[in-house]
């Protein structure tokens, strides 16, 4: 399309609602994602808990800008949910200077290939952690600038795509759910019993080798289950012994377990490594599958009794220590139930990978959609 090409700065004008920092308040706090995926709430913010002097307070329609993550799309419109959120100073923020431009039909462009391409260029430093797209380097981005009334029915058509982007999101979303909760009733058909009468701690720990690779693992919080690390050479790091892991051995760190870090090694990852903060057990499978567990501490159901159990007087350092964990309770159901479960499993696999393919083509849709709006085609 032939539309006139002008810089940001002749269009947006960088807004500064900064606000000093009140030890005795709470400030909902927001970020924004990378790939153009917008902007979501974080967390509520103790004032006497932060270094930060101030902070930004986003408006609906601002345009924010992440300058450690733009160059990899990090840029988003504040939705009106989200309007009176904080930001910090490394998320500026702009707003339109006049009436040529929406803010909405500029996000649109930097999320298309076009776009994307110019925000990389705008990029300076050296290193992924170092790369930064400042201020200045942001206006000078020249944007296409149709007539106000067109930047309109593009905006409505590209709303118009994503929403069935998103009605397909959310039906594969649901689908996933529904079989979290399935799983789940499954579990909870059983009385509870102590933790201890089904697993056994694994304490055993082996010497580092600084000249040999170790493959680490992690969990992740929320029940978002163990998840492949980094590959490590023994020199590398501090630890002098780490804990191996097995197929369906339980297992968490100590640090994160009150905010839901719990689960079952999968079977890629049966002979990872993991320091001494992470607590190993080996479930005896007599009465208990290990499926059992992982359903159950990964549930917002276990987080209680958890956090009830964890000790210490910052909540960012309380710990789960093992003994504790190991007089939890947790629900026993029935054998055909706790198969039934364990069949469920072996089924997860290949859904999981349905979900990623599908999620993986409606991302493309999306890029598709915004390349086709700029180039004229919607």
């Amino acid at each position: 399309m032939n539309w006139p090409r002008i810089p940001l700065r002749d269009l947006l004008v960088q807004g500064f609602d900064e606000v000093a920092v009140d030890p005795d308040q709470e400030y909902p706090m927001v970020g924004v994602r990378g790939f153009g995926r917008g902007l979501y709430f974080r967390e509520v913010l103790a004032g006497s808990s932060t270094s930060y002097c101030s902070f930004y307070r986003v408006h609906p329609g601002d345009l924010v800008m992440s300058r450690v993550k733009a160059w990899e799309g990090a840029v988003a419109v504040v939705p009106n949910e989200l309007g009176g959120h904080f930001v910090s100073k490394e998320f500026p923020c702009f707003r339109s200077l006049d009436e040529r431009i929406l803010t909405t039909f500029v996000w649109y462009f930097l999320r298309s290939s076009e776009g994307m391409d110019l925000l990389r260029r705008a990029t300076s430093g050296m290193g992924a952690r170092r790369e930064r797209v400042r201020e200045g380097e942001f206006l000078a981005v020249e944007v296409p600038v149709p007539s106000l009334e067109e930047q309109r029915r593009v905006v409505d058509r590209v709303d118009e795509m994503f929403l069935k982007v998103d009605t397909a999101r959310c039906l594969r979303d649901e689908a996933d759910h529904q079989y979290e909760k399935l799983k789940l009733a499954l579990v909870l058909q059983g009385s509870h019993r102590p933790v201890e009468e089904f697993v056994d701690w694994i304490t055993d720990l082996h010497a580092v080798d600084p000249a040999e690779s170790y493959q680490f693992a992690g969990v992740k919080s929320f029940g978002r289950g163990v998840f492949l690390g980094d590959l490590r050479t023994g020199s590398d790091f501090m630890y002098t012994r780490l804990a191996r892991l097995r197929y369906q051995d339980f297992v968490f760190p100590k640090l994160m377990a009150w905010e839901g870090a719990f689960g079952m090694v999968p079977r890629p990852l049966d002979g990872t490594w993991v320091s001494p903060e992470f607590q190993v057990f080996r479930v005896r499978e007599d009465e208990l599958l290990p499926e059992v567990l992982d359903t159950y501490f990964r549930s917002e159901l276990c987080l209680p009794a958890v956090r009830a159990a964890s000790t210490g007087t910052n909540v960012r350092r309380r710990r789960l220590n093992p003994k504790a964990f190991l007089k939890l309770t947790v629900p026993v159901p029935s054998k055909q139930a706790q198969l039934v479960l364990r069949e469920l499993y072996c089924k997860e696999a290949p859904l999981r990978a349905a979900t990623v393919a599908q999620r993986r083509m409606l991302a493309q849709v999306e890029h598709a959609v915004l390349d086709r709006a700029f180039r004229g085609g919607l």
